[in-house]
């Protein structure tokens, strides 16, 4: 596996790389504070915990204003108010707790959030406005970090 390519350096080099890159960092610290919810208010040892059978399928998290939605393997924890919230899967791969985001989930995310004005979206209000003109570059970014992890 080659780490850090030329191909990598240069992609650093496009304006927009940072913007796609603030749009995945929000979305690992919304996916990180979804998880600790689910962790605090079910008193679960790990997030991926919510996959057993007994916690499987819609659920409203009382008191917090928070539901939950198992599927797969993964979860959508939403607001009850149906602004905000993230979809995320857990890892397949052993020592791995969770897997990366694609580009559809970064779409939901980009879509619930606009509302939910608990994250800034201006690091990357050029890509909400334009989606489909930045697919390419983020769908990279998002390779590049995963190789930049496995290299680690």
């Amino acid at each position: 596996m080659q780490c850090f390519g030329t191909y990598y350096g240069k992609l650093r080099a496009v304006p927009e790389y940072d913007a796609a890159n603030s749009l995945i960092d929000a979305w690992l610290a919304y996916r990180d504070m979804a998880a600790q919810l689910l962790v605090t208010h079910l008193n679960l040892e790990s997030p991926k915990q919510i996959l057993r059978p007994a916690l499987r399928g819609k659920h409203e998290l009382i008191g917090t204003g928070w539901c939950y939605r198992t599927h797969g393997i993964g979860v959508d924890v939403f607001r009850k108010n149906g602004r905000g919230g993230i979809d995320f899967d857990f890892s397949a791969i052993p020592g791995r707790l969770f897997a990366y985001p694609d580009w559809w989930r970064l779409c939901i995310f980009m879509r619930r959030i606009i509302h939910d004005k608990t994250v800034d979206i201006s690091p990357f209000a050029a890509i909400i406005a334009n989606p489909e003109d930045y697919e390419d570059l983020v769908i990279s970014v998002l390779e590049m970090r995963r190789q930049e992890s496995q290299c680690g």
